[in-house]
């Protein structure tokens, strides 16, 4: 649950950072699409970033789960800033340590 809630800030960051007219978007794939679409692209990070604290609250409890998901947010805000305009971020890479991280999380249930 807590790789689902980090997927889904990350997807909330990343649907806030198309929104910026200072970013510059590949004329092609799903950066584009939510750069058209603004409103879908804004109810999208809202959402994400609802159901991400959401999850939070429900596994450490109000208060904790409120300040982990805000601490989340800003360091994945900050990441995200940071290397997207170096083109270290790839939808590849984000795929693969998505399910590495979901593997590893679903094996620490049986152990």
């Amino acid at each position: 649950m807590y790789t689902l809630a980090l997927c889904l800030s990350l997807i909330s960051i990343f649907c806030l950072l198309t929104l910026s007219d200072r970013v510059e978007v590949d004329k092609k794939g799903l950066m584009l699409f939510l750069k058209t679409k603004k409103t879908l692209s804004l109810l999208l990070a809202g959402l994400a970033f609802l159901f991400s604290t959401l999850i939070f609250i429900t596994k450490v409890g109000s208060g904790v789960g409120i300040f982990t998901s805000l601490s989340l947010w800003m360091v994945l805000g900050c990441l995200v800033i940071l290397f997207t305009p170096l083109n270290i971020i790839r939808q590849l890479y984000l795929i693969v340590g998505a399910l590495v991280l979901f593997s590893i999380e679903f094996l620490m249930q049986f152990f």
